[in-house]
């Protein structure tokens, strides 16, 4: 829809972006290696919650970050218990893996093509370059990971050129914000912060036990 309708746009846009800033970082300390994709993942499931409706491929990545929670939080409990080295030597751990990787270039194509679907609602010429780019990024990221690349300047350049991405699409929500583009959050029986509390506390109690 465009101007004149409630917008919750820039929310649950910077929602998503935020999300995928803190999915992409890994820091081995204080359990933030834990801490900040958790986070991530959740600020990215809410994002994609009130645009699930927008276009299908908006939903399909409301879609696919729903399962990443399935696949994840069991396994964020899994290493809380004293079966964590098994798992951690299992075959399960590797098809996991890579089972998020798979979503999360699906993420990233959908991304893409909902951010075009969008700008074309808008009455913006169809690009969104940075969603596009993202994908590519990823692809290179999983190559250097299988060859196991040691080196410091291909990955600081990624990390300068993901963040550079991640601008780019910030400005990208601004211009749908300048051409009056507005959307209605799809509408949900349960509000963000109890489903936040009701996943956190899903995960305390699994942890705990």
């Amino acid at each position: 829809e465009l101007a004149g309708a409630v917008n919750p746009w820039q929310t649950a846009w910077n929602r998503v972006l935020w999300g995928m800033a803190l999915t992409s970082i890994t820091l081995n300390f204080w359990c933030l290696n834990y801490i900040l994709p958790t986070a991530g993942i959740l600020l990215s499931l809410l994002g994609f919650r009130a645009l699930r409706r927008e276009n299908r491929w908006l939903g399909a990545c409301f879609a696919i970050t729903v399962f990443r929670v399935i696949l994840n939080f069991p396994v964020l409990i899994l290493g809380t218990t004293i079966w964590r080295s098994i798992y951690a030597a299992s075959p399960v751990q590797s098809i996991l893996t890579a089972g998020n990787v798979i979503l999360q270039l699906i993420l990233f194509f959908c991304l893409w093509r909902g951010l075009r679907s969008v700008q074309e609602a808008a009455g913006l010429p169809p690009h969104a370059r940075a969603a596009g780019g993202l994908l590519a990024w990823y692809i290179i990221m999983c190559l250097l990971a299988a060859v196991q690349y040691v080196g410091l300047i291909i990955p600081l350049a990624m990390l300068i050129l993901y963040l550079l991405m991640l601008r780019s699409l910030c400005k990208l929500s601004n211009e749908l914000k300048e051409a009056g583009y507005a959307i209605r959050a799809a509408a949900a029986r349960v509000s963000d912060r109890v489903l936040v509390l009701f996943l956190l506390a899903i995960l305390a109690v699994g942890c705990v036990c």
